[in-house]
Formats: C-alpha cells, sequence, structure tokens
C-alpha cells in the first residue's frame, strides 16, 4: 500500500512537472507569434535593400553597371524583449546590444544594371549572403537574393532629372542566434522515465541558443528622382512593399538527461515523445505566417569619378518605424 502511495504521488507530481512546462513554452510560442506580428513590417522592408543606385535610371543599352553594397537596417530591441521576460526573467542581451538603439541587421552584397532597349528601362539584380557572422555577441546568417525592373517617366537631360517608376522582387531568410541566453541548462521535466539502458529522472535543454529568424518574399514598388551634377547625383525616392513572412524563433540546443548525456535511443525519445513537454530533441521553435506592408523613404547620393561611382544612402520605414544606411561602389558605363 504504501509503495502504491509513493508512486501515486510521484506520478501526481511529474504531472505537476508537466503542466508548468507546458504553460511555459505556452507562453513563449505566444510571445514569439506577437514578435512576428510585430517585426513583420521591419523584415519586409529589410528584404528591399540593395539595387538602391543614385541614378533613377541608367540608360539603355549598352549602359551597365556592377557593384557591391553594405548597409545595415536598425530593428528596435523592444520588439524582442517580451520573449526574452518569458525565456527568463533574470535573461538579458549581451551589455554591448543593451547599450545600443536596436538590433542591428548588416547586409553585404553584389547588385548589377543593364540598360534596356527601345523603351527606356533597365533592370536589375543582386545578391547577398553572411554566413555566421559574430557582432556584438550575436550570431548572423543571412541571404538575399532579387531582381527589379525600372521604367523611365522622364529621361533626364541638361535641365530635367531622371524619374523612373518600378517594381522588384525580393527573398530574404536571416537567423540570428545568442548563445548562453540562460546561461545554463534549462530543465524542463522531473520525473521517472525508464528505458532499457537506464532511468531517466530529469530532462534538460543543454544551455540553450535563443534564436530568432525570418523569410520574407517581397513584392516591392518604387518610385525615385535623381539629377546628375557634374560630379555628383542626389537621389531621392520612396518605396511600398508588400511582404509575405515567417517570423518566429525558439530555443535550440540538445535535450538532455540528469547526467547531461544527450537522448539518443529510440525508447527515450519514444518516452518523451509520449510526455507532450513542448520541446523535442533539438528544443523549442514556433514561427507565425503574415502578410503586411512596409513603406520606405530614402534619399542620398553619389559620387561620380569618371566610370566609379560611391553611393551614399540613408531610409526610414513610416510604418516599421525602423530606419537604416547603405554604403556602394559600383562601375557603370
Amino acid at each position: 500500500m504504501k509503495k502504491l502511495l509513493l508512486l501515486l504521488t510521484l506520478s501526481i507530481a511529474s504531472l505537476f512537472v508537466v503542466s508548468a512546462t507546458n504553460q511555459y513554452f505556452t507562453d513563449l510560442k505566444k510571445q514569439f507569434n506577437k514578435m512576428g506580428e510585430d517585426i513583420s513590417g521591419a523584415v519586409t522592408s529589410n528584404a528591399t535593400s540593395g539595387l538602391v543606385w543614385s541614378d533613377a535610371y541608367i540608360g539603355n543599352l549598352p549602359h551597365f553597371g556592377v557593384g557591391v553594397f553594405t548597409g545595415v537596417s536598425i530593428i528596435p530591441l523592444d520588439a524582442f524583449g517580451d520573449v526574452l521576460t518569458v525565456v527568463d526573467p533574470n535573461a538579458a542581451f549581451p551589455s554591448e546590444l543593451k547599450d545600443a538603439v536596436g538590433l542591428p541587421l548588416p547586409t553585404i552584397g553584389l547588385d548589377a544594371r543593364i540598360g534596356g532597349f527601345i523603351a527606356p528601362f533597365d533592370i536589375g539584380v543582386k545578391y547577398a549572403v553572411i554566413s555566421d557572422l559574430e557582432f556584438q555577441g550575436v550570431t548572423f546568417d543571412y541571404s538575399l537574393i532579387g531582381a527589379d525592373f525600372r521604367y523611365a517617366i522622364i529621361d533626364g537631360n541638361l535641365l530635367l532629372p531622371n524619374v523612373s517608376v518600378g517594381v522588384g522582387f525580393s527573398r530574404l531568410t536571416t537567423d540570428i542566434s545568442i548563445s548562453g541566453i540562460l546561461g545554463g541548462n534549462y530543465e524542463v521535466y522531473s520525473g521517472s522515465i525508464p528505458t532499457p539502458k537506464k532511468t531517466i529522472t530529469a530532462l534538460k535543454l543543454k544551455d540553450p541558443d535563443l534564436v530568432y529568424g525570418w523569410e520574407a518574399n517581397v513584392i516591392d514598388f518604387k518610385a525615385q528622382i535623381s539629377k546628375g551634377l557634374i560630379f555628383i547625383t542626389p537621389y531621392a525616392g520612396i518605396n511600398a512593399a508588400y511582404g509575405m513572412t515567417s517570423v518566429g524563433g525558439g530555443l535550440k540546443t540538445a535535450l538532455v538527461d540528469q547526467d547531461n548525456k544527450e537522448i539518443t535511443t529510440v525508447e527515450a525519445k519514444e518516452a518523451i515523445s509520449a510526455l507532450d513537454l513542448g520541446v523535442d530533441l533539438n528544443g523549442f521553435e514556433e514561427y507565425v505566417d503574415t502578410t503586411g506592408w512596409a513603406f520606405k523613404v530614402n534619399g542620398g547620393f553619389s559620387l561620380n569619378l569618371f566610370l566609379a561611382k560611391i553611393d551614399i544612402g540613408v531610409n526610414y520605414d513610416l510604418f516599421a518605424k525602423t530606419y537604416g544606411g547603405q554604403v556602394g561602389f559600383r562601375l557603370q558605363l
């Protein structure tokens, strides 16, 4: 009878642990969903990086150009604050980020344009990739591809500026990983899980990384005005972009037992799956799909040194309230 009462007590205690764990990951899931809705506009805006040349229209063939661009977009840290609070009230971003104005999203890539024929248009393509870049305690993985088409509604001359309208498409993927966010292992279960090799009495996420990530497919409508003035070309433009995004993140790591050994046996995996803890062997992830608009104003100038041009520009998204800048170097005929 005593053994039966002991087993019953252990079972009830295990249920309370599972319930608390489920509530933790339910709250975390809710905040990742909220974050996805909050920053989807900023993600859409970030996808429109690249192909920002000072010339609103480069001219028909044989005009063309190739270049490299680098820039940064800033997303306010407030967008990630609720997630971090749920992860651990005592957890914090690295000190370098806490003192910054926001989370910097760097970009570096290649872009090119070629003039059309007969009608006054040009076509551009862009490609950017960042792999395992560490910046102020954060690791970035980033890729961006895209293309655009611009039509000159005013083909500039000595007196008139160039004015163009266009449309483009961009695909963006980003992963941001912050290691050691909890300062050690995080226990998600305490109880008894019999397996052929041993009885597991605890399950822990092994010093998990806090991961944020997103994908975006963006259709970008744009208009630009520019005027060449010997050694300088000032410009201004607007972009209205419609994005289809998937935003979220989680705690990425391995699931380990009381001895910090990774769970590998099939029997243990099946037993853990039956507990419905809200995590799997790789941690926890939650993503939300959203759609929405970004509206960005931008401006800047280029320094023109014969065939070489150095572009310097800034931008601000009126909807997402994010800003950024870009510097580019190109050779243009």
